[in-house]
C-alpha cells in the first residue's frame, strides 16, 4: 500500500528552534509504503526533501510528486533484502 501525506508545518529538514520566524510555514510531503513479507509488516518512509529544502523554488503538481515518491520508495524496497526465517518446528 502506498501512502502520500502532507505534513503542514512538519519536517525533518527544516530547523525546530528560531529566534525569528518570518518565513512562511512548509508543508511536507512524505510517501510511505507498507507491505507484509514472511508474516512480518514492513512500512518504508521517504521525505520529500526537495520540496522543504528549495522551497521558494521547488514547483511540481501533486501527481509528478506522487511519482517521484513511488519510485524512490519502490527503489528502497527493491536495493532491500529479505531473508526468509527457518520454519519452527513443533
Amino acid at each position: 500500500m502506498l501512502i502520500f501525506t502532507l505534513l503542514p508545518g512538519g519536517s525533518y529538514f527544516t530547523p525546530r528552534i528560531t529566534l525569528f520566524n518570518t518565513a512562511p510555514s512548509v508543508v511536507a510531503k512524505r510517501g510511505n509504503i507498507c507491505f507484509v513479507k514472511y508474516n512480518h509488516v514492513f512500512v518504508v518512509s521517504i521525505e520529500l526533501a526537495e520540496r522543504v529544502l528549495e522551497h521558494s523554488t521547488y514547483h511540481q503538481t501533486a501527481e509528478h510528486e506522487n511519482e517521484i515518491l513511488r519510485k524512490r520508495l519502490l527503489d528502497a524496497v527493491g536495493r532491500m533484502q529479505f531473508i526468509k526465517p527457518p520454519e519452527v518446528k513443533d
